[in-house]
């Protein structure tokens, strides 16, 4: 494999890609707090609304549904502008969210789960779309062979 030259005192923390490198990490942040925060309260949730049964389906749709989203925003990737993608992406974690809060019912739930699985999938890839086209790659992070 070829080796890519290094830029000299270079960083992705350097001014120009400070912003874009934070907004990244910060996405992935929210997204995996929001995603640990909704999976610990959903077996008191699922308990209350006495659906044990279900708790399988409530827990598993978001990992589903993320799946479903990385090929949704890959495809949309080739179509649409990246500030599109993002948006529609916090946008179904946002309404995923309060469904799955607001639900009275257990299908209300994992309806809300793989809304807000949606939105997490193409957040993730719509973030390594941007680090592709804005992060140089000598600034990217290397792979171990």
């Amino acid at each position: 494999m070829a080796e890519v030259p290094a830029i000299r005192g270079s960083s992705s923390l350097l001014r120009e890609h400070r912003a874009i490198t934070l907004a990244i990490a910060g996405t992935f942040v929210i997204i995996g707090f929001q995603t640990a925060a909704v999976a610990v309260s959903l077996p008191l949730a699922i308990t209350e609304l006495g659906a044990i049964k279900l708790s399988g389906a409530v827990l598993s749709a978001h990992a589903v549904a993320c799946i479903a989203g990385m090929q949704c925003a890959a495809v949309l990737g080739t179509r649409r502008p990246l500030a599109w993608i993002h948006g529609a992406a916090v946008a179904a974690m946002t309404v995923g969210t309060a469904v799955t809060a607001l639900s009275p019912v257990a299908l209300g739930v994992i309806i809300g789960r793989g809304v807000e699985g949606v939105g997490a999938g193409m957040a993730m890839v719509a973030m390594y779309m941007v680090v592709s086209s804005a992060i140089p790659v000598p600034l990217r992070p290397a792979c171990s062979p």
